[in-house]
This record gives structure tokens, sequence and C-alpha cells, in this order.
């Protein structure tokens, strides 16, 4: 936050808010933009949480202001620790189609702790920015045949989800891929909302018995970005991102599924 608030006025940084418009209005980072996240990731082929088309994508940036020289800050909510996914599943998009991003390290929540203002007033975008994309990082995604294929599996949802005492609405059946690890993904976190540190996320993976590479899910692909982001950005632990999750998983007929509770 620190460093944010002292380069926040540099020319190539652009402060992106990915709450939601009422959250948005009740107070951001002066001059953050609020980015829709719904333009970030799209519904496809019946799965909720997929990747957007590069060349729409590209342009909704552009029209953010967003140049090939632009620094990305994503902000997240301070309203509920779980909202954090909307940064990390912003920057890993931005991230593997080539842009400059970071996640501000306990959002909204660590810049106000700081004692740092914050503004209602909605920013002017003084120019469209001429950002390009690069083609996106296939080996960050994983898909399907190779979560068939991983040695470790990573569930990040809270416990009573990979036990199957809970169902997510878009996914067909309790429980949990047959072999996966469950790290919840409140995990990865401090007290004050910011992430652990490397030794400590390469501690737990330890503890929890998961190797590298180590492909993350949840119920849709949004709070295994979590995962993700903790292992292979802060961590370095190499990991991919299995954006069908649970939503794909469990309506596949020949896909395995573990459930605890079903029993």
């Amino acid at each position: 936050a620190k460093w944010l608030h002292d380069n926040l006025n540099a020319p190539n940084v652009v402060v992106l808010d990915v709450s939601s418009a009422k959250v948005y209005a009740q107070g951001h980072i002066p001059g953050a933009i609020r980015a829709d996240f719904k333009k970030i990731e799209v519904k496809r082929n019946g799965l909720v949480a997929e990747l957007p088309d590069k060349a729409a994508l590209q342009q909704y940036l552009r029209d953010l202001g967003i140049s090939n020289n632009s620094h990305v800050i994503v902000v997240w909510p301070d309203t509920k620790l779980k909202m954090v996914y909307y940064a990390t599943r912003t920057y890993f998009t931005l991230k593997n189609f080539g842009v400059n991003v970071s996640v501000l390290d306990g959002g909204l929540k660590a810049w106000k702790a700081n004692g740092y203002k914050v503004s209602t007033e909605v920013p002017t975008i003084a120019k469209k920015g001429n950002i390009t994309l690069k083609d996106f990082n296939k080996a960050a995604l994983a898909t399907l045949e190779d979560v068939k294929k991983a040695k470790y599996l990573v569930d990040d949802r809270p416990a009573d989800f990979y036990l199957g005492k809970k169902k997510h609405k878009v996914v067909a059946k309790p429980g949990t891929i047959k072999g996966a690890i469950n790290i919840p993904f409140t995990m990865y976190f401090n007290a004050d909302w910011t992430f652990k540190s490397a030794d400590a996320i390469k501690t737990l993976a330890k503890e929890k018995g998961v190797g590298t590479p180590a492909i993350h899910f949840c119920n849709s692909g949004n709070i295994a970005s979590i995962g993700w982001f903790a292992f292979n950005e802060i961590a370095k632990l190499p990991a991919r991102l299995y954006d069908g999750s649970m939503n794909e998983w469990a309506s596949c007929a020949d896909c395995a599924i573990a459930c605890a509770a079903c029993k």
C-alpha cells in the first residue's frame, strides 16, 4: 500500500478497482478506475468462468486507458476476504495475456489500514490506451484432460465443499476431484488480509503434501485463482489453473469424484 501511495500519480500507473458499482461508489483509492469483472471472465459452453475473447478484452482495456507501458495495480474491496478472487482472477487473465500487472496486497483494507484517504469521485479517463495483448499463455491453464493425468490437485474451496457437505449451484454433484488435497483459500492469508510470505506458503504446501506442478481448482475457477496466485506468483511453486473446475468436472461422465459426506 505504501508503494502505491507513493506512486499513485506516476504517469504509467493505472489502478483498477474490481468492486461492484455500489461498493466502488462508497469510496475507492483516489483515481482508481472501476473495471467490470464480467468483462474479464465470461460464460461459455455452459461454463461460468471462462477467459474472455482476446480482441474484446484488448478493446475494453484500451477503453480503461491501459497502454503497453502501463503498470496495472488491481485492488479488491474490503467487504469480504473471499472478494480477493476478483483481483487474483483479473491478475491471472491480464498477466497471461502479457499485461504488466500487480495485486495490491491486502486490497482496499490495507490501503485504509495505512490511514490513506479514499474518494467517491469517479475519475475521467483522459484518453484511450494502446495496449496490444499477446496470445494467452496456455501453459497457465489446465484442461480436463490435464487434470485426469495430474499428480497434484489442490481444491482451494472451504472444507465443507471439499467434503461434499455443501454444493454450489453451478456444480452438478457434491464432493471433490478424486485424489485432490484441500487447502481452503483462507489459509493463504494473514489476519490483516495480506498474503502470507513465500516461505509460509512453501511450508503449507509441504505440510499438505503438495508437490509441483500443482493444478488448482474450485467450483468455477475463481477461488482457485487465489491458490494459483499464492503458489505460482508468491511462492514460485509452478502451478496451473483449471478454470472449468467442478463446474465442468462434476458434469463429466467418466470423471471420478470423492465425496466423504456422501457415504
